[in-house]
């Protein structure tokens, strides 16, 4: 026996060495990749990362409690590393003249990453692994996200499909590619995949039984990514328990729940709770905030997600401005700022919550030379320019949400419009969102019929060249909050 498992030895370590020597000719690159995002404190081989720090082969990236890092590599993989986790790049050689040659490794010593496969992984599935302390994970061309630890490695896909083995004397750490006895985690299984150092293989849990496990990855990006920079740690923490202590006062968002296209439509019934009475209109808080905006004066204007004649901006009745830096990339956190430059009464509000905090969203609309609509516009087809989609989840947790598919149809002459949304996440199935109505002289747009489980506010500019709207969406998994920019 012990002649035998010697023999095995030197076969799997000529193995190993014959496929290095095969990959030999995909020489990395200088730079393998670039960071182009950054939130909070992170750290590249003990130096701080910046956005537009270079990532090498052989480099490891450290994220502290409230670090949140993009990586976009030389074959447009992305990867999000999230808060208290380290990533090293083992290796990364992309061939762009054949890319099926190209060798990739990543190692997640523990946290969280969400990687999306670029054109290395998904010509050379074969030879791209991502090890964690106790498996190896494959890809078949994949959008995914695993946590890991030295006891525990969970993971759900989003798209494609990922291939999982632990380690073993037929998985060894050092090799490339899926392992042969792998456990596969398809994006249209609606699973969770774990594994733990009690199994000797991997399990796949249903979504719905394990909505918590699912929405457990992605909290620690959503609860400790609060500030940009250390300067700002304590004013972030002020204001988290600002909005903690306002919270205490009020109960979370809820909205009616009714049938809808998607199969993770709630059956509860229940109303939207918002700091306003239900019997107030939306002129009269559209009233409320302008009264708001000519008493208050902007200190600072901030850095506009997107530059339009159309702004978003949260405004609270507590008197305390809603903040949410980390998802909020297209809605103002202050009115103040949205309305900077623009009329002080917004062209259009929604009552709704988000994570927990009651608030209005306004839409504020630079000044026009025209009274009303241009109504010889016709039928107008608008592009999505920017939008701010998450599903704010029961247990606190937020997660981002995609559109995959959209349109925007505004009849100027008619006096209609019609629009629809695909949205995609980690935790769901596609979701649709549809909506028509009327458009009035001064642009708003109304939905045309009254439904539970949705509600919309928007409008365009009175020039006819951008709209904009914002929606709640209740799903079994939770509110989705949607905001959009059109032109």
């Amino acid at each position: 026996m012990h002649f035998l498992s010697t023999i095995k030895f030197y076969a799997n370590l000529s193995l190993v060495s014959l496929s290095l020597l095969t990959f030999a000719h995909a020489t990395p690159q200088e730079s393998a990749g670039i960071v182009t995002f950054m939130l909070g404190k992170a750290y590249l081989n003990n130096e701080l990362v910046h956005v537009g720090t270079e990532i090498n082969q052989g480099d490891t990236l450290e994220t502290l409690s409230n670090g949140h890092v993009h990586i976009r590599f030389v074959d447009d993989a992305l990867v999000s590393v999230r808060p208290s986790s380290k990533l090293s790049i083992d290796h990364y050689a992309y061939n762009a003249q054949t890319p099926s040659e190209s060798v990739i490794k990543f190692d997640l010593k523990e946290g969280i990453i969400r990687s999306i496969s670029g054109k290395g992984a998904k010509s050379a599935r074969d030879k791209f692994r991502l090890n964690t302390p106790i498996a190896a994970i494959g890809v078949r061309g994949t959008d995914f996200v695993v946590k890991a630890s030295n006891k525990l490695v969970q993971a759900v896909v989003n798209e494609g499909a990922i291939a999982v083995a632990p380690f073993s004397s037929s998985c060894d750490a050092s090799a490339f590619g899926p392992c042969s006895e792998a456990v596969e985690l398809d994006g249209t299984s609606k699973q969770l995949l774990e594994l733990n150092t009690l199994y000797s293989t991997p399990r796949l849990i249903p979504l719905s039984a394990s909505i918590e496990l699912a929405s457990e990855l992605f909290k620690s990006e959503l609860t400790n990514s609060q500030s940009n920079t250390e300067d700002t740690e304590t004013e972030s923490s002020e204001k988290d328990q600002n909005a903690k202590d306002s919270s205490n006062n009020t109960n979370n968002a809820k909205s009616n729940s009714g049938t809808d296209t998607t199969s993770g439509t709630s059956n509860n019934s229940s109303s939207f709770d918002s700091p306003f009475s239900e019997a107030m209109s939306e002129t009269e808080v559209k009233q409320i905030i302008a009264d708001h905006v000519a008493k208050n004066s902007v200190d600072q204007l901030t850095t506009s997600p997107v530059s339009t004649k159309l702004a978003w901006g949260r405004f609270s009745s507590f008197g305390k401005v809603y903040q949410d830096t980390k998802n909020d990339t297209l809605i103002y956190e202050s009115y103040l700022d949205a309305a900077e430059g623009r009329e002080s009464l917004p062209v259009a509000a929604l009552l709704g919550a988000a994570n927990g905090l009651p608030n209005a969203t306004a839409l504020f609309r630079s000044g026009s030379d025209r009274s009303s609509i241009d109504y010889s516009l016709g039928n107008v087809d608008f592009d999505l320019k920017a939008s701010q989609v998450n599903l704010y989840m029961p247990d606190g947790g937020v997660e981002e949400m995609d559109i995959t598919d959209s349109f925007l149809s505004v009849d100027f002459t008619k006096g209609s419009f019609n629009t629809g949304l695909t949205l995609n996440s980690l935790i769901t199935s596609k979701v649709k969102f549809n909506m028509s109505g009327s458009i009035n002289s001064n642009g708003e747009l109304f939905p045309g019929s009254s439904d539970s489980t949705r509600h919309f506010s928007g409008a365009t500019t009175l020039e006819g060249d951008e709209a904009g709207y914002l929606f709640y969406k209740e799903i079994e998994a939770g509110m989705i909050e949607g905001a959009t920019i059109w032109h």
